[in-house]
């Protein structure tokens, strides 16, 4: 199962499904609350999709995924906006492509051909995968973006913060650089793993 994440088309779907996030994920607490909507929404919609096949099949599920991940989206938003409306304000114009995460990140293929333990499982995965690569950056751009963690001041009493980091353009080049750090790593881990066969 976890053999998914070393494919490149996998992993091009869980960049393209990043971006847009990373537009507005500048702190690690915006990247929290990113990463939690789009996993739960991921999770969601991959066992409702799991749970519906009888009455899905192929022409009909990418409509049904669309739409139950619209719905989530838009609950999640709401729920949220009760403690953090601030955050979900500056997240706005941006909460409509958290449902373009979500399908982004499923394979309505692998829902309806699968279990919905099956399903739970590859989309916890998947999901618990691009939530922690929001994170990561999220983290990475608040420490040198604003020079801070959690809003804690780390370092600008001694040295300015790079706060390109803190803009949109600034989040494209930290997934090129957290790309770079996860294909070194799969690199070795498929080398370590031929060595031993």
């Amino acid at each position: 199962m976890l053999d998914v994440l070393k494919t490149k088309s996998t992993y091009n779907r869980m960049i393209l499904a990043a971006i847009p996030l990373m537009a507005v994920c500048s702190t690690a607490v915006s990247a929290l609350f990113a990463s939690v909507i789009s996993l739960v929404a991921v999770l969601i919609t991959s066992v409702c999709i799991s749970a519906l096949k009888p009455l899905l099949n192929g022409k009909t599920a990418p409509f049904a995924q669309i739409i139950i991940a619209v719905g989530i989206v838009g609950m999640l938003s709401m729920l949220i906006s009760l403690f953090a409306k601030d955050i979900i304000g500056d997240m706005g114009t941006y909460l409509p492509l958290f449902a373009v995460t979500a399908v982004l990140l499923l394979n309505c293929d692998f829902a309806l051909n699968n279990t919905v333990v099956t399903t739970l499982v590859g989309a916890g995965i998947i999901g618990g995968a691009n939530a922690l690569f929001l994170l990561v950056s999220g983290i990475l751009r608040e420490i040198i973006g604003h020079g801070s963690l959690f809003g804690i001041d780390l370092y600008t009493a001694w040295f300015s913060p790079v706060e390109f980091f803190a803009t949109p353009a600034g989040g494209l080049i930290t997934a090129a650089l957290l790309t770079v750090v996860y294909n070194l790593l799969v690199k070795k881990f498929v080398s370590r793993k031929e060595a031993e066969v």
